[in-house]
């Protein structure tokens, strides 16, 4: 839809990231953070991996007032401790991501590349296969909280069920003042304001420094040339991208 109403695929990707935090909040999340890579077609060789991922807060609470809870996410054949509580949060890079890419790269405004998800946020979507399967992983973080509870699960207490209608007024709001006022509703406006509390409240290290103090990182992505094609993946510090390298080194021969 959005190639078709003239954006590039820079406008269609962020608008994808948008829809996710809707459609796939176990997966995405405007408190969360990511990497993107882009190579625009006017100049391939000069490619960019924008690095917005979280960020560890610069100030540690002692331990005695910190939330910090484990909790065990059963993936069937193999069970895999997290931890929630406000200890667990860490600096949220998604919205200064999306922002710097949206300055950086795009042709359409915040408004056009939200609209979709706020559309999906208020109305609601059906939880699919999945979705369901995903809840069912991580019910232990999801039911750690009674407001969790209460936008994603139903009248009994549980997390919504496979078909259930779950809709979020509260983010397309979100998403709505996003697209008006910008990202700064996330470093020094309302929303990093209710975020720092949250963490006052529950034993989290975030702090208005932590949120105002996030930069974006533009990075040179890593270059691997294998079998005559240029890749091109993320740098250190993520690891992800060496790893690719070193194991695609070993593939070669």
């Amino acid at each position: 839809d959005i190639l078709r109403a003239g954006g590039n695929a820079f406008d269609a990707a962020v608008t994808a990231v948008a829809t996710a935090c809707v459609a796939e909040p176990v997966l995405a999340s405007l408190g969360g953070g990511g990497f993107f890579l882009a190579r625009r077609a006017d100049a391939p060789d000069d490619a960019t991996l924008y690095d917005f991922f979280t960020q560890t807060p610069k100030q540690r609470r002692p331990m005695a007032e910190t939330e910090f809870l484990p909790v065990l996410a059963d993936f069937g054949m193999v069970t895999q401790e997290f931890h929630i509580g406000g200890g667990t949060c860490a600096t949220p890079g998604m919205v200064a991501g999306l922002s710097i890419i949206q300055g950086d790269l795009c042709r359409m405004s915040p408004v056009e590349h939200f609209a979709h998800a706020i559309q999906l946020a208020r109305g609601g979507l059906r939880v699919n296969d999945f979705q369901s399967f995903l809840f069912e992983v991580v019910s232990a973080i999801y039911s750690g909280d009674p407001e969790s509870i209460a936008c994603f699960g139903d009248a009994s207490g549980k997390l919504a069920p496979l078909g259930a209608l779950v809709m979020n007024p509260d983010l397309a709001d979100t998403l709505e003042a996003l697209a008006c006022d910008g990202e700064r509703l996330f470093s020094e406006g309302e929303i990093a304001a209710e975020i720092c509390a949250f963490s006052a409240d529950h034993g989290g290290h975030l702090s208005m420094a932590d949120l105002s103090g996030y930069g974006v990182e533009r990075r040179v992505p890593l270059r691997i040339d294998y079998r005559g094609a240029a890749i091109l993946t993320n740098p250190p510090p993520s690891t992800g991208g060496l790893l690719i390298a070193f194991a695609l080194r070993l593939m070669e021969k």
